[in-house]
């Protein structure tokens, strides 16, 4: 009884901060679903929308599960923040980042239960729009949740264990966790729902919103991200082709590109859907920003986490590749280059001092070397660096300007996530934009054996990149590349989400829901902390525990079970 009385107390909890949402709490709350007005449903809406702002609500505590839990990133030693145990893979049942994303989640799915619940379909276009708009929101936090807490749906989803499906704001209702099927049958159910709401009929008064709300193609662009891990690919092609006819957006290109989080989002026109935050926002105020722990600006944030050694290798490939402007090497004082490669027990970093001579470099002390050269050759269509080892066993690394040190890592900030408005660490996380659509769309037309298809759309966001595009042709045309024998084309595909994906909390589920392998085996924190090295994709540790907390308050525990 007393567990029931705690979990009421927790739920009475949220329902008051839903009722609060409404700025002047609005007398609307309190009248049943056929009073509402269009601005009152409104109101409830934005509350909802509120909840994604919070310092430490769903936007951060994901994104720390799905970057940090990849192998873009590199913690340079350690932190007291509880995201190191996400980080390095050391689950633990108390964990108030976990915490964050199970409550914020949740408190979220029932505040737009609460106005679902109160709106009657059919009433106006207005109320059906925004009711669209609820759906969508729910759809999104349940599939963050579920890729947070479940197996990815590759893995035996019938099975395995997801979430609870919470429809309402019953204070009786406290449902088991569903297995992961039911909960993207859920997702699904709610997203083509959103879609047929949000659809906007010839001659209606009803117009688009900005990409700061759901619309029909937002709802779309996450239904083929659902559809592609779902791995049904004729739908996840399906709803991609759909945002990208749609006429609503386009790739940004040259300076517009490099400089892609500096424009409020409402000006971006590849931008489907972000979280808007202003300079005025308290998040931006309290210093929580998803940047802050890969850059340091005006003083601002820690700068921290910083590219891996794996994906600077991925990106050196194609120097003059436009997304290496967001990689903001901080160069040492002294000048001068390197020859940088991780230690054979990748607890850090061997730095060899080299002479650049026009575009060569040479060992500046090659005594201990088998060649005072650093040699390259071609790789996978772009270059790579080695030197020769006493043996003259290759050594593969990188070339670059030294930089600056923390605690022995070179100090790589990523300011990808910052400089909105040209203040700072300010960013507005973005859920969907329209690069993403080719490359799911890509992927999707490669298990259709669409191969050329695939390339096409991969060629789109390389194109934008400036760097050469793939062929299959043995006789490439000027500023393209055959694919070389070695490298599969969906490692291509894969290779290319990578890197214009990086750092948007896309890698970790990437690369579990293809059976890879997470490949830990470069320097950073999860190496010197004792983390694993590999991780399977069907590994019991690459799905977060439920907060102990939460099962404790939960009426009956049995039915809130444990991950293992």
């Amino acid at each position: 009884m007393m567990k029931k009385i705690k979990f009421i107390a927790l739920l009475i909890t949220t329902l008051a901060v839903f009722a609060s949402c409404d700025l002047d709490t609005s007398p609307s709350l309190q009248l049943d679903g056929e009073n509402l007005t269009d601005g009152d449903v409104e109101s409830l809406t934005l509350g909802s929308l509120a909840f994604m702002k919070e310092d430490n609500g769903v936007m951060r505590a994901f994104h720390y599960v799905g970057e940090f839990g990849g192998d873009n990133i590199s913690l340079s030693g350690t932190t007291s923040d509880p995201l190191m145990y996400i980080y390095n893979y050391k689950r633990i049942k108390t964990s108030v980042r976990i915490g964050y994303l199970w409550s914020f989640g949740y408190r979220t799915i029932i505040s737009v239960n609460g106005t679902i619940e109160r709106i009657q379909e059919g009433e106006s276009t207005e109320k059906d729009y925004l009711l669209g708009e609820n759906l969508y929101l729910r759809a999104y936090h349940y599939f963050l949740l579920v890729n947070a807490f479940g197996q990815p749906y590759v893995n035996n989803p019938t099975q395995n264990l997801g979430v609870p499906i919470k429809l309402t704001t019953s204070m009786e209702d406290f449902p088991a966790r569903s297995t992961v099927a039911e909960v993207y049958d859920q997702i699904i159910k709610d997203l083509e729902k959103a879609v047929e709401l949000m659809t906007i009929q010839p001659g209606s008064i009803t117009q688009p919103k900005d990409n700061a709300y759901a619309s029909k193609e937002v709802a779309e662009a996450l239904l083929s991200r659902v559809y592609l891990y779902m791995e049904n690919w004729q739908k996840a092609e399906e709803y991609a082709t759909r945002v990208i006819n749609s006429g609503r957006y386009n790739l940004l290109t040259e300076s517009k590109y490099t400089n892609y989080a500096v424009p409020n989002p409402k000006e971006n026109e590849e931008t489907i859907f972000a979280v808007r935050i202003n300079k005025d926002d308290k998040k931006y105020a309290a210093g929580y920003m998803l940047g802050s722990m890969y850059t340091k600006i005006d003083g601002k944030g820690w700068g921290e986490m910083y590219p891996s050694h794996p994906y600077l290798m991925l990106l050196d490939r194609f120097p003059q590749d436009l997304r290496q402007t967001y990689i903001d090497k901080q160069k040492a004082e002294s000048g001068g280059y390197w020859f940088i490669y991780p230690k054979s027990d990748n607890s850090g970093y061997t730095t060899v001092p080299v002479q650049k001579n026009g575009n060569n470099y040479t060992i500046i002390n090659a005594g201990d070397y088998g060649s005072p050269d650093v040699q390259s050759e071609v790789y996978r269509g772009g270059n790579r660096y080695y030197i020769l080892d006493s043996s003259n066993n290759r050594i593969y690394g990188r070339v670059e300007e030294q930089c600056q040190l923390r605690n022995g890592y070179p100090m790589y900030y990523m300011n990808k996530l910052a400089l909105q408005d040209n203040l700072g660490d300010l960013y507005s996380p973005v859920v969907s934009r329209l690069a993403e659509m080719y490359l799911n769309r890509a992927e999707a037309r490669y298990h259709l054996n669409n191969i050329d298809g695939a390339l096409e759309d991969v060629n789109v966001i390389r194109t934008r990149a400036k760097i050469p595009t793939w062929t299959r042709s043995a006789s490439p045309s000027a500023g393209q590349i055959t694919i070389p024998d070695d490298y599969p084309v969906l490692d291509v595909i894969l290779d290319e989400r990578r890197m214009e994906l990086a750092f948007e909390a896309h890698r970790r589920m990437d690369i579990y829901r293809n059976r890879k392998n997470l490949d830990r085996n470069y320097p950073g924190g999860h190496i010197t902390s004792g983390g694993p090295r590999t991780l399977t994709y069907d590994s019991p540790e690459i799905v977060e525990f439920i907060p102990e907390a939460e099962i404790q308050a939960y009426p009956n525990p049995d039915l809130l079970i444990q991950n293992p």
